[in-house]
């Protein structure tokens, strides 16, 4: 396997492409390398943990623990081990790092689909691999250049989240919220606290507008329970180890029933890979796998639901759990256990 990589990356560099013969799990499962760290919804890793594991082209790892070009060259590769992981069809990936001006870091992911690996592909921050079938691994490689005389970029961290998102759940392209609401319109807009209220940071970058609700997720932060300085945390985490462009999702509520502003909820959030595009993000901060929800925070979580099917025609039976969409345990037993109730009081408040 080591002897096929060095090959395919020396091929790599004399023709542009890597040799398409390369296989992802050409040996045994438990030969292939697992790595990260897991919470709910993200997968970390840090290429100095896999750099061992992985093949190295004018690439070493630097004093902070980052992906860094070698002395004295302004091109240099990485090639991942492959990573064996849950069913999954859809892949979004992206990466926290400094690139100098001029500089450049390119990633690109293949996915194992029915015992054979895709094409590469190209990945910009954020962006998402859509795949035809369910895909059991995935294997990534860093491209990391600079201009004469300049720094070099480094590459610390790598953010991955994977979904099965039309687990037990119709394609999205028949998704459709122009069905008339149970009731009438109108749910008044409960009272949420802005992002300038809780101090959030600007976005890294601009976001899409490319967004038609169709659904509303439910998650939890599979964290610490807290208010507006856990949100904080939140934000930190998504875009400093994560390297997205902000919180993912579009609201947050605290374990006291404080419901706070994320992103804009006419804006893609980044939170569940594959269907971002149709879907409103809501995440309890908590663990609700180890407790139950706090009755203030059930409350805001059915109000603030309701409002946001109000404002966008959606149906409370397209109410559901992170868990719906990907293999996660998101939003916790003691709240994925209640999303009939919740659809069921959202119902009512739309009547």
């Amino acid at each position: 396997m080591k002897q096929l990589l060095v090959i395919s990356l020396v091929l790599f560099l004399s023709t542009g492409l890597f040799a398409n013969g390369l296989n992802l799990l050409d040996q045994e499962a438990e030969e292939v390398q697992s790595t990260g760290s897991y919470d709910d919804d993200i997968i970390l890793v840090r290429p100095a943990d896999q750099f061992e594991e992985g093949t190295a082209l004018n690439t070493t790892i630097g004093e902070d623990g980052s992906l860094v070009l070698s002395e004295g060259v302004n091109r240099g590769f990485f090639l991942s081990p492959v990573t064996n992981a849950e069913q999954f069809n859809a892949l979004m990936l992206s990466y926290t790092g400094q690139i100098p001006p001029g500089a450049e870091i390119v990633l690109f992911v293949r996915c194992l689909v029915d015992g054979k690996p895709t094409e590469w592909k190209q990945l910009d921050l954020e962006d998402e691999f859509m795949l035809p079938a369910g895909a059991t691994a995935y294997q990534y490689r860093a491209e990391i250049k600079r201009p004469n005389g300049s720094a070099s970029p480094s590459l610390s961290n790598i953010g991955l989240a994977t979904s099965n998102y039309n687990n037990g759940y119709e394609n999205e392209e028949t998704w459709s919220n122009t069905e008339p609401l149970v009731g009438g319109e109108g749910v008044t807009r409960p009272n949420i606290i802005s992002r300038s209220q809780w101090g959030a940071k600007s976005p890294r970058r601009r976001f899409s507008t490319n967004f038609s609700p169709k659904k509303v997720v439910i998650h939890h932060t599979a964290g610490n329970k807290g208010r507006a300085n856990q949100v904080r945390i939140c934000q930190s985490y998504h875009q400093n180890s994560c390297g997205w462009s902000d919180i993912g999702y579009h609201y947050l509520i605290s374990h006291t029933g404080e419901i706070f502003e994320g992103r804009p909820d006419n804006v893609l959030g980044t939170h569940v890979a594959g269907a971002n595009k149709y879907c409103v993000g809501i995440s309890a901060m908590g663990h609700y796998s180890k407790y139950q929800c706090d009755q203030p925070c059930w409350n805001s979580l059915v109000r603030l639901t309701a409002y946001v099917c109000s404002k966008y025609r959606i149906q409370p039976k397209d109410i559901i759990g992170h868990k719906n969409m990907a293999n996660k345990d998101c939003p916790g037993k003691f709240i994925y256990g209640r999303l009939d109730e919740l659809r069921q009081a959202v119902g009512q408040m739309l009547e």
